[in-house]
């Protein structure tokens, strides 16, 4: 029996007992962290580190449309060393996909830096007397829907497009003259619709990885393609002497601009040949007004103008071109990719200014680059549309000089020694163009035969048929049937084989002339591609070609094969330093037996 002063301990809530505590520890904790890491991303912004969990499965839909248009000369080079990637949209989409663009970009071995560059945090690409870059990829997102929540299925619909150029805006019109820089001028668009299902997990910070994936691949692959077929083509362009690269010239303090707080500078910056490069743009729901107003602000600054085009029923095709000195005055409407039903009545013009180097500036360095007998042919050559004529005379005495020219070269002594009444010696050297443009890619058949018909004054003039003399001169390898023969070649340089007359069976087949080349495929990075084109001197001809990836460090090798007259024509590639190749021909009959392979010199 109990004391009656005594009293029984009270019993502690169940919300204070020790066991629940720990419970909520145990298992509030995790679901704490869960929540946060699903719906707070720990870093949105790049910066830091970021815990990126996911276990998704998307179902993609990606319909891509681009095109392609390039403006160049003959000697021109693809400038891709510096290049900007130019992101005009905040979402976490277009922020990842253009890191992944810029890190992939980064990688090729034509790009030498590659800067990622938010617009909307940034407000200028290139600041005032910063140089230019060479090649501007400009992203944006004008449509994005989005539908739906994980883990059951989110729906994105997306339209994402790209710009790729010399300029950030490219216009309908294109201008050059002799002191435009020798470059080739690429202007790529391109449009991705891309569709997606999403079902899964994943965490704040790994939101839409699949769709970022899908879609930095697809654009990646185009813009990749894009380049390497130019640079494949016109070659990148080389070191030149900073010369060549004036300083920065002050905006003269005149110039005609819109009075509207709108108007934006993006870029002022110099470059090869080009003291100032400046360019703002507008948002406007009135762009034929807003040019109207800068023609006649033109005219009354007294700039002379040289292309006004406000009578084309389309609105896009509405330039302005201007002229004071070296000064160059564009404005026109931004190209709207076929876009006009989402962006709505909001248009962007633009307007460039642009001061190149004079024709008495660039001569002291055109003619320091002519006179130096270490540069190669090609930095020669480009600059020969920049040169007055003194300077090409100079230009066709140092060619002359020198052995195994290109077909190019070759036609621009023709001129010189013609234009000097040396008629018999540029009739010659002409054969000589003809027999080097066999098996290229770039007929100069044509330019041949003007030339010739000029000489002459025979107006049918026709280059000779190859002879086997002048094809030993020009540097091809002669060849056997039924005996490999080897030559080492560069990348992207043609190895080139004659087979004289022949018969096997009861075919009998002309003098066959063959080359391969060696390049880099269009993607992906890291993949050689080996062509052969064989033809005769009578002008018929085919080719094959293959590619094969490339798996360092062991050596990359590659075939391509082809069958003609009752002969199989292999070639074989193997690399034996970097951008080296080792290549072997065979040509084979039925009754071919083994043989030792023949090595051969070739320049």
């Amino acid at each position: 029996m109990l004391d009656a002063n005594h009293t029984q301990p009270r019993k502690k809530p169940w919300y204070g007992r020790r066991w629940v505590m720990v419970l909520v520890l145990v298992l509030g904790l995790p679901i704490a962290v869960f929540l946060f890491i699903t719906f707070v991303p720990l870093d949105d912004q790049g910066n830091g580190v970021h815990l990126k969990l996911h276990a998704t499965k998307t179902n993609a839909n990606n319909a891509l449309s681009s095109s392609t248009s390039t403006r160049s000369h003959p000697y021109a080079q693809l400038a891709c060393g510096r290049v900007a990637v130019v992101n005009q949209h905040d979402h976490r989409i277009m922020r990842s996909v253009a890191q992944q663009l810029a890190d992939r970009l980064a990688a090729l071995d034509m790009t030498e830096t590659v800067d990622l560059i938010d617009l909307a945090a940034a407000g200028k690409i290139v600041s005032p007397g910063e140089r230019l870059y060479d090649l501007y990829v400009r992203l944006d997102m004008p449509k994005f829907e989005r539908s739906g929540l994980l883990p059951t299925g989110r729906t994105i619909d997306t339209l994402i497009t790209a710009q790729v150029g010399g300029d950030l805006w490219d216009s309908h019109h294109g201008y050059h003259d002799n002191q435009t820089p020798p470059l080739a001028r690429i202007n790529s668009r391109l449009k991705l619709e891309h569709q997606s299902t999403t079902t899964g997990y994943e965490s704040a910070s790994a939101r839409y990885t699949d769709a970022i994936n899908g879609i930095a691949e697809q654009i990646g692959n185009d813009i990749e393609k894009k380049l390497r077929e130019v640079s494949s083509k016109h070659g990148t362009l080389v070191q030149l002497p900073e010369g060549f690269y004036p300083a920065y010239a002050p905006l003269p303090d005149d110039l005609p601009l819109p009075d509207d707080p709108a108007l934006v500078q993006l870029i002022s910056g110099h470059g090869l040949m080009v003291a100032n490069h400046t360019v703002w743009s507008l948002p406007t729901t009135q762009p034929t007004e807003v040019l109207r107003e800068l023609l006649d602000r033109l005219k009354q600054a007294d700039w002379n103008i040289s292309d006004n085009n406000f009578d084309s029923e389309h609105v896009q095709t509405h330039h302005l071109r201007a002229r004071r000195g070296e000064a160059v005055y564009e404005a026109f409407e931004a190209r709207h990719l076929g876009l006009r039903d989402i962006r709505g009545e909001q248009r962007t013009v633009v307007i460039r200014y642009r001061r190149h180097m004079t024709r008495e500036q660039c001569e002291p360095h055109i003619r320091a680059l002519f006179t130096d007998q270490t540069q190669p042919i090609e930095t020669l050559m480009m600059f020969h549309g920049n040169s007055g004529r003194e300077l090409r005379k100079m230009l066709a005495e140092q060619l002359m000089q020198r052995d195994h020219l290109p077909v190019l070269a070759e036609l621009a002594v023709v001129r010189y020694l013609h234009k000097q009444g040396h008629d018999e010696q540029a009739l010659t050297r002409l054969q000589q163009a003809h027999v080097k443009q066999q098996l290229s890619d770039q007929s100069h058949t044509k330019e041949i035969k003007k030339l010739g018909r000029e000489i002459t004054g025979d107006k049918q003039w026709e280059p000779a048929r190859c002879t086997v003399e002048q094809l030993d001169a020009a540097g091809y390898t002669a060849m056997s049937l039924n005996k490999p023969y080897v030559v080492e070649v560069d990348l992207n340089q043609t190895a080139r084989f004659y087979l004289p007359e022949y018969q096997t069976g009861n075919e009998q087949s002309g003098l066959t002339l063959v080359g391969i080349i060696v390049e880099r495929a269009s993607i992906p990075e890291g993949t050689y591609r080996i062509s052969m084109r064989r033809g005769t001197t009578a002008g018929s001809g085919s080719g094959s070609s293959s590619s094969t990836p490339h798996h360092p460090p062991s050596p990359w090798r590659g075939s391509v094969g082809h069958g003609y007259n009752n002969t199989t024509w292999l070639a074989n590639a193997e690399e034996i330093s970097p951008k080296r190749f080792r290549v072997t021909l065979h040509v084979k009959t039925p009754e071919s037996r083994a043989e030792p392979p023949q090595r051969a010199n070739q320049t």
